[in-house]
């Protein structure tokens, strides 16, 4: 055979060789079979408490997991009626504020503790108050309506005290968009809100912290938000829901040693409210630590105490409401 005829024919092997080495480097990049026809929508408040989820999307766990994600924001009210109805796949509840619905029988269903610390009780600097104890015949205000959330974490803190929350202090509810105005002109004497609303305000140097959910020595080891998912999704998806769930877990994990770098994903995002600089600073105390077990002891430490106050019937039981409310997954790497 010609030299001319050798060449050619190489050529044409490199050329074909080359075809066929593309297509199968494109089908490697093709997205694994999707698992739902259909966005997973994700209820969140634009906190940067909430980083896992926007971590999942970052560290491409959710594609990789062959599931598109929509992210909607909501408010407490919208989230319950959401995942309830099935309007939201999933949400971050926290356990103060749905402990009690859950209760009277709202159905939602949790799978995963996330994080610890969510929420404080703040003064002004020049107030007389150096805890708890200080405040008590005083007047606290929280976030309309009473019994959410923030009012719940602090009558754990105060039973644990050993004072009695209902009788040794007075409780107002305010609209969240005035409560740090409550505080300013007096109406109250100290105000219950998430870290987030009230952060801005600390760093001003002329408020501060009597309690932070974050540190404090009883609730510092509690899960505060766990992940929840409607019911109407875990009829339907449960195989699903389970993948969910370690995404979620692997996506909080990673959280806890790359805070900096997650707020700064979501800051660009445009997911979180706030500053870039505050939201970091709200979340760097908190303890990424997810778990089911966590979330599972957490629940029930904050059932007991719901029912010595009051806020949760004496006659119900515990697991009766732990069955209803928990799908666990019998998965070693979640635990």
């Amino acid at each position: 055979m010609s030299f001319k005829k050798i060449f050619a024919l190489t050529l044409v092997i490199f050329f074909i060789s080359t075809l066929f080495t593309g297509v199968s480097h494109a089908a490697s990049e093709q997205p694994e079979k999707k698992l739902l026809d259909r966005p997973l929508i994700i209820g969140h408040k634009a906190s940067a408490c909430e980083s896992y989820f926007f971590a999942a999307e970052k560290l491409g766990l959710f594609a990789k997991n062959g599931l598109d994600v929509e992210f909607l924001r909501v408010d407490t009210a919208t989230a319950r009626e959401g995942i309830v109805s099935g309007k939201i796949d999933i949400t971050d509840g926290v356990l103060q504020q749905w402990l009690k619905p859950i209760e009277m029988g709202m159905d939602i269903k949790f799978t995963l503790g996330l994080h610890q610390g969510c929420m404080s009780t703040v003064v002004k600097a020049d107030s007389p108050y150096k805890d708890i104890k200080d405040l008590k015949g005083k007047t606290i205000g929280v976030s309309a309506p009473l019994g959410g959330g923030p009012q719940n974490y602090l009558y754990r803190y105060i039973l644990h005290e050993g004072l009695d929350p209902a009788k040794d202090y007075n409780w107002v509810a305010i609209d969240s968009g005035s409560l740090m105005l409550a505080l300013d002109t007096d109406k109250v004497d100290a105000v219950i809100g998430g870290d987030t609303s009230t952060y801005p305000r600390i760093k001003t140097g002329n408020y501060r912290y009597i309690t932070l959910m974050a540190t404090d020595e009883y609730l510092k080891d509690e899960t505060c938000c766990l992940l929840a998912f409607s019911p109407v999704f875990i009829k339907e998806h449960k195989d699903i829901a389970r993948i969910v769930t370690k995404i979620l877990y692997e996506a909080s994990k990673w959280v806890n040693t790359h805070k900096e770098e997650a707020v700064q994903y979501e800051f660009e995002k445009g997911y979180i409210n706030g500053t870039l600089e505050d939201n970091l600073s709200v979340i760097t105390p908190y303890d990424f630590n997810p778990g089911v077990k966590i979330g599972v002891e957490s629940f029930k430490r904050s059932f007991v105490d719901y029912q010595a106050v009051g806020i949760i019937d004496k006659n119900v039981k515990l697991e009766t409401v732990l069955d209803r409310a928990f799908v666990i997954f019998d998965d070693p790497e979640i635990q």
